[in-house]
């Protein structure tokens, strides 16, 4: 009786300590499970700090190689202003409403329908020096760098008047005609309108060169098609609106913003800006002529 007694005994504790140990099981999978996530959070954690790193390090590269480069075209430059050039070599950048000049200022509300860029200080220090005449004109040519200090000219053939006759989109050109907005640009920069950015096909930062061109005044004419016949406009308008450009360049598309019912629209100067019945009318510079 006693052996039955400690048999019973012996089994009644064999079942407690599987139970025990079948309940312990779900315990230790639990703890292994929150080891693997502790694991995991570390590693996406390190995975972030080295992406965050090495965005870091990309954004400290560029800015170093943005840095020469700037360093480069000054020193470049100061060879150009040593021999008294009209001539910059220069980093472009579209203008921003930053530039627009302020309220009942001519060209207020035009920054994007003009042709009028932003520049150093010291090209229009020279150009007052020289006390040129007015208008004061200068060309943007597109610019390839070759190497360090060395820029070649960018040369496309002038489309023809047949090649831009009845195209919505104007082909690339390696150069344009624009006129000074003021002289607020850093000495190694230039700011332009988008339209010039497009024509040009240029990227921000990417190299131009400008120079002082005297332009004689235009005693011709020129041929200009809109982009439909709805954004055909009256002689009144298209001279009101012409007012901000002081010179045209073939190959080129131009806007500004209008009003069916007849008033002009000077304060929408942004691109696909829509304000009751106003819209956008583009037009092409088909070819210009002197008499």
């Amino acid at each position: 009786r006693n052996a039955l007694i400690l048999l019973a005994v012996i089994a009644i504790s064999s079942v407690i300590k599987t139970s025990e140990c079948s309940k312990a099981l779900p315990k230790t999978k639990n703890a292994s499970s929150i080891s693997k996530n502790n694991k995991q959070r570390k590693k996406s954690s390190k995975n972030e700090a080295r992406s965050n790193q090495d965005a870091l390090k990309s954004k400290v590269i560029s800015g170093i190689h943005l840095a020469e480069l700037e360093q480069e075209i000054d020193d470049y430059n100061a060879s150009l202003r040593y021999d008294r050039k009209l001539e910059r070599i220069l980093l472009v950048m579209p203008l921003t409403d930053a530039f627009d000049p302020p309220i009942g200022q001519f060209g207020h509300g035009h920054l994007q329908t003009s042709d009028r860029v932003s520049l150093p200080t010291s090209i229009l220090k020279e150009v007052q020096k020289r006390k040129l005449d007015f208008p004061w004109q200068f060309e943007i040519q597109r610019m390839h760098r070759k190497g360090r200090n060395e820029y070649i000219e960018v040369e496309l053939p002038m489309p023809t008047k047949e090649e831009l006759t009845g195209k919505s989109e104007m082909p690339q050109i390696c150069r344009i005609t624009c006129s000074p907005l003021d002289s607020r640009a850093p000495e190694q920069y230039m700011f332009i309108p988008d339209w010039m950015m497009k024509s040009l096909r240029l990227k921000p930062r990417d190299i131009v060169k400008l120079r002082y061109k005297n332009m004689p005044q235009s005693t011709g004419c020129v041929h200009l098609q809109a982009h439909s016949e709805s954004a055909a406009t009256s002689h009144a308008v298209l001279e009101e609106e012409l007012r901000h450009y002081s010179s045209l360049t073939a190959g080129t598309t131009i806007s500004f913003f209008f009003d069916s019912s007849g008033v002009i629209d000077k304060k929408s100067s942004k691109k696909n800006k829509k304000v009751g019945s106003k819209r956008e009318v583009k037009i092409n510079v088909v070819q210009c002529l002197d008499s």
